[in-house]
């Protein structure tokens, strides 16, 4: 009776879920009226504009009085006077970069009466008592590309002004040595080549603006990404920051990757120097202290510890950071309460078994002390033969859940492990290292021959109810696309939960593209598409791995727009040894518009011919079949999740079960 009762409390509480799910195309359709509702009165005020403009420019004087342009050395400015009223006004300015180089950090400078009261797509640095303001571009706007124009605009008290304006912008300036410190690592190697990274660290007081490093190396870089190689002469590299990574804070570090497809890892770049721009004068950035310093509510919050991927406090394995953010105005000494685990600059020492340490980081600021504690728990080495561990089979697991009845296991077609609900491993997973052993267990049934070195830890998770671990699928140091493992255990290190969407591949794939991410770009470009600007560049210029049932490609993942489309992005893929434009598909940003690619006819990449799952959902969800398709996806995805979720927030009991029978 009682699990009668729970059955019909799930129905309800599915339907709710449903009904909340079908009300999102109301609202998609009640937001697609209102967007032609806009629609309409943008296209009557624009008429309206349109109209005023017009009536405007019969008047002579106009364009004359409003309107000031400056020109000089690689630059022009224009100031326009688009309003004003009786106690204020409105100005747009814009700066054209009319040279051949990046203008870097732009600055300008000029007098006005009025006082400034809002101010947009810029700020103010500073304004002194006789009215001279300095304006700074905003983090996505300092710098300009040749040819290339940004524009701000401010709202200021007074009669209009067309003020007469000095331009200036940084230089390019050596980080002098001792203020920087340069470290090289190698990720994975292997007999023909090798993927590897430069690490940065700003060890000054001040900001590094636009960094740039350059070294000689004897290695030929094939692909590189947080970064951009600049020049390559002989053995003399020049590589530059991209514009999401442009900026490293005083005590800070940024790093690049990048992947040989010959040479030797072992030789070290030589003859390393960095260099960053500053001010025209040659003097360094305000950092934008001033004189208001730090809270001292808050003086404890500009010190950190940074991890290592899968480290975290609960659980480490590496070596960390002790980060300072602020040098200039805070003295700070972290003190370890034991030297042999960890040392008063980050080194960890693992031993036999787990042990705790506090390392404490003593502030000093404006003649006060303040203290911030870190409890941090160093795992033991692990020295497990992983030669002794058994492989389980399907039946060996299930004899080992017997007594859960919620135990549950899904295979997919292919007949490799998709998830596992339940016990699957006696090994202790308590760090990533141990996660990685507890999957010799299931090596057979995940398909899996080497998980050191086939998979690579992403992101950790701990509370005090025990540890879920995030790991990518990787063939020699390349990302696998959409090739994931997670892993949850208890506190006391017990396996409860598998998921994984690995597929092995063969292992005569080529990781070093024979077309460059350019040529790729050139080449979808000819079928209509542009490629656009977005977060995850670095992550489009690094090459990927497609697996197609076992056999792997290296791909360019390109997130592209159709030139005749205005919004909708599609994910286009190129083979990064031929530059054919392998297959697209839309995505978009509003589920009403979701369309995957057609035809629903063709061959896999084994050439047998196959019928594809395709949906497409109509721009307002008129079709009530192709409505409900998408919702059943959905639904699956949120039960999904949510009980993913409920692993990581250990929910209650009842719930967690609740959620596995539902799924």
């Amino acid at each position: 009776m009682k699990k009668v009762k729970m059955k019909e409390t799930a129905k309800q509480l599915v339907a709710v879920i449903l009904a909340f799910l079908m009300s999102l195309s109301v609202l998609t359709d009640a937001i697609t009226v209102k967007a032609e509702e806009t629609e309409t009165i943008v296209s009557e005020t624009e008429s309206s504009a349109a109209e005023q403009e017009n009536t405007e420019a019969e008047s002579p004087d106009a364009s004359t009085e409003n309107t000031v342009s400056y020109e000089g050395e690689g630059y022009a400015v224009t100031c326009n006077i688009v309003n004003s009223w009786g106690e204020g006004y409105t100005a747009e300015v814009s700066i054209k970069n009319t040279s051949d180089k990046k203008i870097h950090n732009w600055n300008l400078m000029f007098v006005l009466d009025g006082e400034i009261t809002n101010i947009w797509n810029a700020k103010i640095s500073s304004r002194n008592e006789d009215g001279l303001y300095t304006i700074e571009g905003e983090s996505y706007n300092s710098n300009i590309s040749p040819d290339s124009a940004v524009s701000f605009g401010f709202n200021a008290a007074g009669s209009p002004e067309t003020p007469e304006f000095h331009f200036s912008q940084s230089v390019q300036m050596p980080v002098e040595e001792g203020n920087f410190e340069v470290d090289y690592a190698v990720s994975d190697d292997w007999e023909t080549g090798f993927v590897g990274e430069i690490g940065i660290l700003n060890k000054s007081s001040e900001s590094f603006k636009d960094w740039c490093i350059t070294f000689d190396w004897e290695n030929d870089i094939g692909s590189i990404w947080n970064a951009e190689i600049i020049s390559h002469e002989e053995n003399h590299y020049v590589i530059s920051c991209e514009e999401y990574n442009r900026m490293i804070e005083a005590g800070q570090r940024v790093q690049f990757g990048f992947s040989c497809p010959s040479g030797k890892s072992s030789i070290q770049p030589e003859n390393i120097e960095v260099t960053h721009f500053t001010d025209g004068d040659g003097r360094e950035e305000d950092n934008g202290d001033g004189e208001d310093g730090i809270d001292p509510s808050e003086v404890t919050e500009y010190v950190d510890i940074e991890f290592r991927n899968g480290n975290c406090a609960q659980s480490v394995l590496d070596d960390m950071r002790f980060v300072n953010y602020a040098p200039e105005l805070l003295d700070v000494a972290w003190v370890s309460s034991d030297e042999s685990v960890v040392t008063n600059d980050g080194h960890v020492t693992r031993g036999e078994e787990d042990r705790t340490v506090t390392v404490t980081a003593e502030i000093q600021y404006k003649g006060k002390d303040y203290k911030k504690e870190f409890a941090l728990t160093v795992k033991r080495k692990t020295d497990i033969d992983i030669d002794m561990l058994q492989d389980y089979s399907l039946s060996q697991l299930e004899q080992m859940n017997s007594g859960d009845e919620y135990y549950r296991v899904n295979m997919s077609e292919y007949r490799y492990l998709e998830s596992i609900y339940g016990t699957f491993s006696d090994v202790k997973v308590d760090s990533y290292e141990t996660a990685l052993v507890s999957l010799y267990n299931v090596k057979s049934v995940m398909g899996i021959s080497n998980p050191f070195e086939e998979l690579q830890v992403t992101d950790i998770y701990a509370d005090e109810c025990g540890y879920i671990f995030k790991f990518d699928q990787k063939y020699k140091g390349i990302s696998v696309l959409d090739g994931q493992v997670v892993i949850s255990a208890d506190i006391n290190g017990k396996v409860d939960y598998l998921r994984t969407s690995y597929f092995p591949l063969s292992d005569d794939i080529s990781v070093v593209p024979q077309v460059s991410w350019e040529e790729a770009v050139h080449s979808v470009a000819e079928y209509g598409y542009i490629l656009m600007e977005t977060e995850e560049k670095e992550q489009q210029e690094s090459p990927v791995i497609l697996n197609e049932y076992g056999k792997g490609i290296l791909v360019w993942n390109l997130f592209c727009q159709m030139n005749d489309e205005y919004g909708e992005g599609y994910e286009v893929y190129v083979d990064a040894q031929t530059g054919e434009a392998l297959f697209s598909y839309e995505v978009s940003r509003n589920l009403s518009k979701l369309v995957l690619s057609e035809p629903a006819h063709g061959k896999d990449m084994l050439k047998k011919d196959r019928k594809f799952d395709v949906q497409a959902i109509c721009e307002k969800n008129k079709e009530k079949n192709t409505d409900y398709g998408i919702r059943n996806i959905i639904y699956k995805f949120i039960i999904q999740e949510m009980y993913f979720l409920s692993q990581k927030i250990r929910m209650n009991g009842v719930l967690k079960k609740f959620l596995q029978w539902l799924i």
